[in-house]
């Protein structure tokens, strides 16, 4: 399954005191819980929640951490939570090719 862009998702708009205008378009997915697949070093830092420059083992702890609560486990039959463990898992194949990187370099 493909996750959807921004611009594929429709969500129902509403004013400024709450009232709805337009039609509601379903699209399957909650807005607060759109993941989106990070691409770059820094997106992925920024899903796993830690600084840019830091070692292989904070990234495996906070891959951990993240684990612990959308793991399949805890979460059966959750698309979010499916959906956000896949964008962890490519968050530390990005981590950890860039770390090799870092290494060859120096």
């Amino acid at each position: 399954m493909r996750l959807k862009t921004k611009k594929q998702l429709k969500f129902r708009k509403t004013n400024k005191n709450g009232k709805t205008k337009g039609k509601e378009v379903d699209t399957g997915v909650q807005p607060s819980l759109y993941i989106l697949m990070p691409r770059t070093t820094l997106q992925a830092t920024q899903l796993l929640n830690i600084a840019p420059n830091t070692d292989f083992l904070t990234v495996k702890k906070a891959y951990k951490t993240l684990k612990s609560v959308y793991g399949p486990s805890k979460n059966p039959g959750n698309k979010q939570a499916k959906e956000m463990m896949r964008a962890l898992d490519r968050a530390v194949a990005i981590l950890k090719k860039d770390t090799k990187t870092r290494k060859r370099r120096h």
